[in-house]
């Protein structure tokens, strides 16, 4: 039989002798086979054992379970396998079962790292490395088959390896970080827990972000770890699990507290399964070194801002040594940071503090840094096509590239979803004693974080700059405020501006949907200097800076003649005041500035319609030029002198500019006067005269013609009264010729 169990069979015998007639016998018997199948009486409840994966060096046990079948008791023995040394036991090899009884045979087993070397039989090479197969056999006393069966499962060790073995973080000053990586392997095949129990003050352990792993992952599977100086967001490494083969790196932060020695031990407890434990150490050694400068923070988070704005933030440097340093900041290439320090480079007293300023200002291109430009070539026909040449790169590898070119420059750069770019950064900080040009530089880091936002407020311009202006005019330019987000109306909050910086928003912020707003922003400068600084905007969902500009100037001004008078001659009278003569007043700028002036008239010395026009009356004159102003003489009526004083208006002069101006207007060509010098006059010169020739111009007390119309008076003197007094030997008259009638036509 092949199977326990009861078996039968029906068999037919059919009996015949053959012969003829009736001698011929012949019959059927029907006979019935019966069996049952038995077991041997000592068996076990499985024919193989399966122990799972066993750790070396640690105790598994089993149970193998004997039974008897049979009603009296029977002796039992454990042949194979043999007991091995503090590796293979049985309890017990050798038993008696009573009747329909059974008997536990416990193994204990703990194999050691080389178990299997020492041991080639109990290999199974067909379920792969490590796999053990042990053969049991056990018999019993009056059953002549053996009862076999087997202990097979996986040996695995409980190592963990660690790169490197042993922490040196040298010299760190008080109040800074050192960061080490440490890489540690599971070697095992069962997945384990893991801790960094009872870790000292001082010592921290993060894991490294996987975009950190994943970017130093592009240099190869033996890439060194520890290429990238910013390891934040990776959270605390102090708690995990480890799946078999597992490598795990983690940053061991150093922060001394003091400037004291540092020799510890990091303790690596790990837990396979739930009962191996198994505790590994790494030496760590320090030495905290007392500070020589000292930074105010050591970790600036800029503001988040979109593209074409910029943020400022500052920090204190103070030496806190007893000698003059020398410090400089080692900025990266400014096309992947888009920030700046100033200053760069300074020298520090003893005790002195110093404000050290970085200004982050992102722009397009810094935005698409790791976007690949497209390189387009036109073809026969015209049109473009793009460039794909045998050495070009496509746009994974570019933006493995310029990562890399971050990376190496000590920073780090991710980008989000929500279009957020994000920036951290390591700035190196070198310094040395100022005395000591031999002596080793030594460094240390100032952490900084940028994030550029999505724009929502488009600006047209992006920055404002007023140019030079004379200072005190005023000059106005638009600024021009788009939403990108028609659907989502942004409300305007203004900042005010700074009171000496002379800018002024002329009209008040609003809430800008679909429809632009312009805001008019003037400048007008006080003094002669820069003048610049930064129109802040902020909604509820972002903020923007329009950067300011200007300059206050002073031009220099010169006019030709350069005393300013000017003798316009003299007029014949006409009723319609035809007759004028002109002049060509010359306004010079020596300076490399523009020069806005205006004419206004202060001095008038008659009444009536000014006989004096001079055009144009204001205007700009270019740098290091000049312009010419035609000044008309044409009077209304007769009189024997005109005057006219004419401030040359021009702000921010140290000296007032003004042109004297002087003309006559007879009635006959020819005139003779007292005689009189043409030069500078004040109010009360121009003014001096009778009360009745004031009256002359508006017709009072004046004569008539014998049509009985009204006629000015005739401004000649025919009679001259000439009184030398004592001493007196000279005495002056004017004679003189008015232009022709009809000037300036006349022939």
């Amino acid at each position: 039989p092949t199977r326990l169990g009861h078996f039968k069979a029906e068999l037919l015998l059919r009996f015949s002798n053959g012969a003829p007639g009736d001698a011929n016998y012949e019959r059927e018997y029907p006979v019935l086979v019966r069996g049952f199948c038995l077991d041997v009486p000592i068996f076990v409840d499985s024919e193989e054992y399966y122990m799972e994966t066993c750790v070396y060096g640690h105790i598994f046990r089993e149970n193998v379970m004997v039974r008897n079948r049979a009603s009296v008791a029977m002796k039992i023995q454990v042949q194979k396998p043999k007991q091995i040394q503090g590796e293979l036991q049985l309890n017990t090899a050798l038993a008696y079962i009573q009747g329909h009884g059974s008997q536990s045979i416990q193994v204990k087993f703990s194999p050691k790292a080389d178990f299997l070397e020492r041991h080639p039989e109990y290999c199974d090479s067909e379920r792969g490395v490590g796999a053990f197969k042990i053969p049991m056999r056990i018999v019993g006393a009056d059953q002549v088959l053996p009862v076999t069966t087997c202990l097979t499962g996986v040996l695995t060790t409980d190592a963990v390896t660690f790169v490197p073995q042993v922490l040196n973080f040298g010299n760190c000053y008080v109040g800074s970080s050192m960061a080490m990586r440490l890489v540690f392997t599971n070697e095992s095949l069962l997945k384990r827990k893991f801790a960094f129990p009872r870790l000292p003050s001082g010592i921290s352990i993060h894991n490294v972000p996987p975009d950190v792993l994943e970017e130093e992952g592009w240099g190869g599977v033996d890439c060194p770890p520890g290429s990238i100086a910013v390891l934040e967001g990776g959270g605390e490494g102090i708690f995990g699990s480890l799946l078999p083969g597992e490598r795990r790196q983690v940053s061991v932060i150093f922060s001394p507290e003091s400037a004291t020695e540092m020799n510890h031990k990091i303790v690596f407890k790990v837990l396979t399964g739930d009962l191996c434990a198994r505790e590994f150490t790494v030496p760590c050694t320090g030495q905290g070194v007392s500070q020589v400068i000292e930074f105010s923070e050591t970790e600036l988070k800029l503001a988040s801002i979109p593209n074409n704005s910029s943020s400022r933030e500052s920090v204190i440097v103070t030496n806190v040594s007893k000698v003059p340093q020398i410090i400089n900041v080692l900025m990266p290439q400014y096309e992947l940071c888009a920030m700046k320090a100033t200053p760069v480079c300074c020298t520090l007293a003893p005790k002195e503090s110093r404000r050290l300023q970085l200004e982050f200002k992102p722009t397009q291109d810094y935005v698409d840094l790791l976007k690949n430009p497209k390189e387009e070539k036109a073809d026969a026909d015209g049109a473009a096509e793009e460039a794909e040449d045998e050495g070009q790169m496509d746009d994974e590898e570019y933006k493995q590239h310029q990562l890399t070119d971050i990376r190496m420059h000590g920073g780090r750069r991710w980008e989000a979803e929500a279009g957020t770019i994000h920036s951290s950064w390591r700035l190196p900080v070198y310094f040395r004693p100022q005395n000591l040009p031999e002596s080793r530089e030594q460094m240390c880091y100032l952490g900084v974080s940028t994030c550029v936002l999505s724009s929502i407020l488009s600006l047209s311009p992006p920055k404002l700059d007023f140019g030079d202006i004379t200072a005190g005019q005023r000059h106005v330019l638009p600024l021009v405020i788009t939403n990108l987000t028609p659907e989502d109306p942004q409300e305007l909050h203004m900042e005010a501006l700074p009171e000496n910086q002379c800018f002024a928003v002329l009209n008040a912020p609003r809430t800008v949907g679909d429809r632009a707003f312009q805001f008019m922003i003037e400048f007008k400068p006080q003094l002669v200097q820069i003048y610049q600084c930064s129109l802040s905007l902020r909604t509820d969902k972002t903020r923007v800076q329009v950067p300011l500009r200007g300059k206050g100037v002073c031009p220099v001004l010169k006019i030709e003649p350069e005393d300013g008078v000017i003798h316009m001659g003299s007029v014949v009278y006409n009723k319609e005041a035809k007759d004028y003569t002109t002049y060509q007043l010359v306004i010079k700028n020596e300076s490399p500035f523009e020069l806005v002036y205006k004419l206004e008239t202060v001095i008038r010395g008659d009444r009536g319609p000014p006989p004096f026009r001079l055009t144009p009356n204001s205007a700009t004159v270019a740098a290091n030029s000049s312009l010419n102003v035609t000044v008309t003489f044409q009077p209304r009526r007769p009189n024997a002198i005109f005057r006219e004083k004419v401030l040359v208006n021009v702000p921010n002069q140290r000296e007032q500019t003004y042109v004297y101006l002087y003309g006559h207007c007879f009635k006959y060509q020819g005139y003779c006067l007292y005689g009189m010098d043409f030069k500078a006059f004040g109010r009360q010169e121009a003014q001096a005269k009778a009360a009745f020739l004031d009256s002359l111009a508006v017709g009072t007390g004046a004569t008539v013609t014998a049509e009985g119309a009204f006629e000015y008076p005739n401004a000649q003197s025919k009679d001259f009264s000439l009184v030398f007094e004592r001493g007196e030997k000279l005495k002056l008259l004017m004679i003189g010729a008015s232009v022709a009638p009809g000037t300036p036509s006349a022939p």
